[in-house]
């Protein structure tokens, strides 16, 4: 009885200890979000004149584009954060967006 409380105990503390693995969203996606919200900011800044209708429109947008993928702003966001840390996936997205000729503004 004593090794099977010690035994479950250890269990117990395993399960408690591991890490959340982490979700983002995949590469695809990612693409096809990006080159979807570049086609919205194309459209926006041809259209309209005033900076600060540009900026609500493209926000509105934006929030459309990953309400269409069924992503969250947060997911979206650490996903985004994801690919920054992490060189190999995002040299994935980057060759995935250069051979759909979509150039990136990265300030």
């Amino acid at each position: 009885m004593r090794y099977l409380s010690l035994f479950l105990l250890a269990i117990l503390f395993c399960l408690t200890s591991c890490k959340k693995t982490e979700t983002y969203i995949d590469v695809d996606t990612m693409v096809s979000i990006i080159i979807d919200s570049k086609k919205a900011e194309v459209l926006v800044q041809s259209v309209y004149s005033e900076d600060a209708d540009k900026e609500n429109i493209l926000k509105q947008f934006n929030n459309d584009i990953l309400e269409k993928y069924n992503v969250t702003s947060q997911a979206y966001n650490e996903s985004l954060d994801y690919y920054m840390n992490n060189p190999k996936q995002m040299s994935k997205l980057v060759d995935c967006l250069k051979q759909k000729n979509i150039k990136l503004n990265v300030d």
